[in-house]
């Protein structure tokens, strides 16, 4: 994997093997295109900053960057960020304090993975709430195994510190052997995507 393998359209996002195991998605094949929003979660917290700033993303390692991001909707059950790509957290249970700051500006690290079903179950069925998803091509799946694996420097995967990795041609959430086997995604958005991300209500 070359150093920095994200550019303003290749995205390293994270996978769990339940997701495809619940029926959410079919398996990952390199080379085919899918469809997904993406989610992130910030275990650190993002900050606020003051005044008007410009979206920016630092790959660090894994799915995991860091982000200067702009607060594009935001509701007691969940916010988007416009990072360069638009992309959801999902809160869940509805905070009665919730203090709404769209168009306010947040720095921070943040992890990325394909939704689960929060976005396309609920969220995308929720009036006012942005389209998210995305038409991707997979262009490389790595997966994480454990010690004594061949090396990819690809670092950190998540929660995990393991960097053990390995490139497979597509994933098998049935048959691998591992308890709950984890992917990392290298995904490149097509060149249209952005303007034609769309919620499922508006196909």
């Amino acid at each position: 994997m070359q150093d920095n393998p994200v550019s303003a359209h290749t995205w390293l996002v994270g996978l769990d093997s339940w997701i495809v195991q619940d029926g959410n998605y079919r398996d990952f094949v390199t080379g085919e295109r899918a469809e997904f929003a993406l989610e992130f979660a910030s275990r650190g917290g993002l900050r606020l900053l003051e005044g008007v700033h410009r979206a920016s993303v630092r790959w660090i390692e894994g799915s995991q960057y860091e982000v200067t991001a702009q607060i594009v909707h935001d509701k007691p059950n969940a916010h988007v960020l416009d990072l360069g790509v638009l992309a959801y957290h999902f809160i869940g249970i509805e905070d009665p304090m919730h203090q709404p700051r769209i168009g306010a500006w947040v720095t921070g690290e943040v992890n990325l993975s394909v939704d689960p079903f929060f976005y396309f179950d609920q969220l995308a069925h929720e009036e006012g709430f942005p389209a998210l998803i995305y038409t991707w091509t997979v262009q490389e799946i790595l997966q994480k195994v454990g010690q004594g694996a061949p090396h990819i420097e690809a670092a950190e995967f998540r929660d995990d510190t393991s960097r053990d990795f390995v490139r497979i041609e597509k994933t098998d959430v049935w048959g691998d052997v591992s308890t709950s086997p984890s992917y990392l995604l290298r995904c490149r958005m097509e060149p249209d995507a952005r303007s034609t991300a769309r919620s499922l209500d508006n196909p």
